[in-house]
């Protein structure tokens, strides 16, 4: 006898329900005389580190950005709002498939076999889009779970059964982000590399990339059982002993 199952599920969704702050045209051009305006926000005044002074109407010379956070806002939408927002949608595109096998075997009156195997396989990718690494903040996962059992049932007579099983299980896990995410290097940051990640930068208030459980692992997992079953009828009475390991 043979048996086979199979289900799929696909969900994509993409709804545009995050909202950041980004610098404008602007601000890169070092003017943040309206982003710290009680027209964005409560009104500000920014200091120059170096001085302690005042920048004269929020406005900060080009020359003193740095120039790895020039490289990291390569990667960041610039906004047409004048004070930075953005609405942008995270996809988040799901794809499931299950497919399940079983045969028995029914070799005499007294034996019979059987066999069963089960594979779930879960795709819930990252996103790099357009370059935009505000997309980056939701980790992306890969699950495939499996499972085998095999049985067998042996009568040696019609008062003594014996039943073994073998069965086996194994999921692995892998998380992070796109695979096409720019490296440590592309930022200029002079820290040790991690490959196929990307930094975690938050801006209070305004916007950030990747997270903290975005970074890439493997997991694995399983376990393997064998057991068996001896049943015996004598009389009135009956007998059962077995062992699992």
């Amino acid at each position: 006898f043979f048996f086979g199952g199979y289900q799929g599920t696909i969900t994509h969704t993409a709804p545009p329900t995050t909202t950041s702050f980004v610098p404008t045209q602007q601000a890169l051009a070092g003017d943040f005389s309206k982003l710290a305006s009680s027209a964005c926000s409560s009104v500000r005044t920014i200091n120059d580190p170096l001085t302690g002074k005042p920048f004269l109407n929020n406005q900060i010379p080009v020359s003193r950005f740095s120039p790895q956070t020039l490289n990291l806002l390569k990667y960041i939408p610039v906004s047409t709002d004048p004070c930075g927002k953005v609405l942008y949608s995270i996809p988040n595109n799901s794809t499931e498939h299950q497919y399940l096998g079983r045969a028995d075997w029914i070799q005499s009156q007294r034996h019979s076999v059987f066999g069963r195997y089960f594979y779930a396989g879960a795709d819930n990718p990252a996103v790099f889009n357009d370059n935009n690494a505000l997309l980056t903040t939701r980790a992306g996962t890969a699950d495939a779970v499996q499972s085998a059992v095999l049985g067998d049932t042996f009568s040696f007579s019609p008062n003594a059964t014996n039943a073994f099983h073998v069965t086996w299980t194994r999921e692995r896990v892998n998380r992070g982000g796109a695979a096409n995410l720019p490296s440590i290097a592309d930022l200029g940051l002079n820290v040790a590399p991690s490959p196929g990640n990307f930094p975690q930068i938050s801006v209070n208030g305004f916007f950030s990339t990747f997270c903290g459980t975005c970074s890439k692992a493997t997991v694995y997992s399983g376990s393997k059982q064998f057991a068996d079953d001896f049943s015996f009828i004598k009389g009135r009475h009956q007998f059962s002993i077995g062992g699992e390991w």
